[in-house]
């Protein structure tokens, strides 16, 4: 089996692209491992059996904290063997430092793009100034 590391900084469980893409890449021959927050706001869905969640980061506490929680905790389990794909933007930067510790291809697939006129929070505004040059270097962009 082809192995996929999916970063989602979300709850998959509510997430309709990403369980498709779980059910799909499942059915053609991938191994699906799903890097997300602890966050269980969702019932739970039957995942395919090539199907793998890791409830990754800290359940709660200051947002800054949760999230590099998250990028840490994600980071720990890149593989040279799969490809990386950066879920949104909160996905990319974990994803892409998980690519480069690897040596692994990124793959960045973005559904929610932000305006430039809303007003985010300021690690969403730090997250955002990163996303076009890390979304340059991935291989695909979906």
């Amino acid at each position: 089996m082809k192995p996929l590391q999916v970063v989602f900084y979300g709850d998959p469980n509510g997430y309709p692209p990403i369980i498709n893409l779980a059910r799909l890449l499942s059915e053609s021959g991938w191994s699906v491992e799903i890097l997300c927050r602890h966050e269980r706001t969702h019932a739970d869905v039957p995942w395919p059996v090539e199907t793998n969640i890791v409830r990754c980061g800290p359940r709660s506490g200051h947002r800054w904290g949760e999230y590099l929680g998250f990028v840490r905790e994600a980071g720990r389990h890149a593989r040279s063997d799969a490809i990386v794909a950066g879920h949104d933007m909160h996905g990319l930067l974990p994803a892409w430092l998980m690519a480069r510790a690897s040596g692994a291809p990124l793959v960045y697939q973005c559904h929610d793009f932000t305006e430039s006129s809303r007003r985010l929070p300021a690690g969403s505004r730090v997250v955002k100034l990163l996303e076009p040059a890390l979304a340059r270097s991935a291989r695909l962009v979906v």
